[in-house]
């Protein structure tokens, strides 16, 4: 990753935490998976609370350089690292909403410890934890890779609550983000308009874009969309995101099954913990529980996988 792409917006990160008293360090580690903004635990300085993985225009134009961004994360995971991205666009224009989301993370993460520099080696799996999920090698599930190149933001003449403009540019948010849920889908629209977006029009931009003819299904309260080239039969990837609302339910699924396939048989409670794992979440709040349940309970109904003595297996 170019450094240069990230050194702006990480200055103005550390700047605006500085000023909430929180002391950062750029560029930390010793090799290629680097963590751009490590937040530093006010009551430990050989402590970092938080690391902040940034995008650049080298992240944004190269298949590569994206595969070897969720790579860093997935590396930084297993090291320990408490990890939130933040995209340079939302900062930009949201920066005030963007900043009290990096606060808020970072009072959840007064509680972890982390190595000052992490190793390049990815540690051993920690085998007495209970319940266990063993890791296996295959290729069923697998996390998902970004690889559509094109940047943001799609700002054509003229209002973005233009209908016209509305589907052209959640086409191009579609084509790039597929499968993409609703939430997410808004998110990423609404963070390219100047100021604060009102509760009616936010309202109106759903209806439109459910209304457009765009591919989607609903499934556990939840739209989710569709660029009409994907195999949406034989999809099998999921993704990491900052938010449980932002997970695609076809995504929960696979990485329910992914975790189904690792382990003989789980009961509810204990499948929705390792699924949140699987999806990058360690505390599962209520919100998460709630989702995931829904999302068993659909796949138990939809005879995508068993309930056998109250322990969920295959099907």
């Amino acid at each position: 990753e170019n450094e240069d792409d990230n050194s702006g917006l990480a200055k103005d990160i550390v700047e605006e935490l500085a000023k909430n008293e929180y002391e950062c360090r750029m560029g930390i580690g010793q090799s290629e998976y680097k963590v751009d903004v490590a937040v530093v635990d006010p009551d430990n300085p050989s402590r970092y609370i938080l690391g902040i993985l940034l995008d650049g225009d080298s992240y944004r134009s190269s298949n590569n350089t994206r595969d070897r961004e969720y790579a860093r994360s997935e590396v930084l995971s297993r090291l320990g690292w408490k990890l939130m991205h933040v995209w340079s666009l939302e900062w930009f224009y949201k920066k005030p909403a963007i900043l009290e989301k990096i606060l808020s993370r970072l009072n959840e993460s007064n509680d972890m410890e982390i190595e000052e520099t992490p190793e390049e080696e990815e540690p051993e799996e920690n085998d007495s934890q209970e319940p266990h999920v063993e890791s296996v090698d295959d290729n069923h599930y697998t996390e998902r890779k970004w690889s559509n190149n094109s940047p943001f933001p799609y700002t054509p003449s003229g209002s973005l609550f233009d209908k016209s403009n509305v589907e052209y540019i959640v086409n191009k948010i579609i084509s790039r983000e597929s499968p993409i849920s609703e939430f997410r889908l808004l998110e990423i629209y609404t963070s390219m308009i100047i100021g604060k977006t009102s509760t009616e029009k936010k309202n109106w931009l759903k209806s439109a874009i459910r209304n457009a003819g765009f591919i989607k299904d609903y499934k556990c309260s939840q739209y989710t969309y569709w660029d009409k080239r994907m195999d949406r039969v034989n999809y099998s990837s999921y993704g990491r995101y900052d938010t449980i609302e932002e997970v695609p339910v076809v995504e929960a699924i696979n990485a329910m099954l992914k975790t189904l396939r690792h382990a003989a048989s789980l009961s509810k409670e204990n499948l929705i913990i390792q699924t949140a794992r699987t999806l990058g979440y360690e505390r599962t709040g209520v919100k998460i529980k709630n989702f995931l349940e829904d999302v068993i309970d659909y796949a138990e109904k939809s005879g995508i996988i068993k309930n056998n003595n109250d322990r969920y297996i295959l099907k």
